[in-house]
């Protein structure tokens, strides 16, 4: 029990990074992957 909690602190922690990783540069995917979509259908 003590092992697991631990082991999901852990990951928690890392989601956290990476969450606030990916939030700085969530618009700009969310744009270009909206972009090639748009491209995408076009053709």
């Amino acid at each position: 029990m003590l092992l697991g909690s631990t082991l999901f602190v852990t990951f928690f922690r890392m989601w956290d990074s990476l969450s606030s990783w990916v939030d700085n540069r969530s618009s700009f995917i969310l744009i270009v992957s909206s972009f090639y979509n748009n491209k995408s259908n076009q053709e």
